[in-house]
């Protein structure tokens, strides 16, 4: 609690920035984020949610999601959040990828 109430005062102690570290951590393990069926990746939180996944094309999906962590300010924490769009690849086959990245209709392509 010394180390909380120094994080409050900002001091610049090494137990004032593992309070901060604590803080943060227990913020991302709360379990009412797992019960709403929340990724955690590092400080990033991602709703399980398909409105929040776009295509981006090319085997590339981006992810709508937050940053949060707790900072010091003037005598008191403030909590800091943030969107983040966190981008991830997934297996597509070569020639889909080819028609994806030219932007090839395969279906008008086949009428012509």
């Amino acid at each position: 609690m010394q180390a909380i109430a120094n994080a409050f005062r900002v001091l610049e102690l090494k137990n004032s920035q593992e309070a901060i570290r604590v803080l943060d951590i227990i913020l991302h393990q709360h379990e009412h984020a797992a019960k709403q069926g929340c990724l955690l990746v590092r400080q990033n939180f991602f709703h399980n949610d398909p409105r929040n996944f776009a295509d981006v094309g090319g085997g590339v999906l981006g992810c709508r999601g937050f940053h949060s962590s707790f900072r010091t300010t003037q005598g008191s924490l403030s909590l800091n959040i943030s969107s983040d769009v966190q981008l991830l690849c997934y297996d597509v086959a070569f020639p889909l990828f080819l028609l994806d990245a030219a932007s090839i209709n395969l279906n008008n392509a086949k009428k012509s």
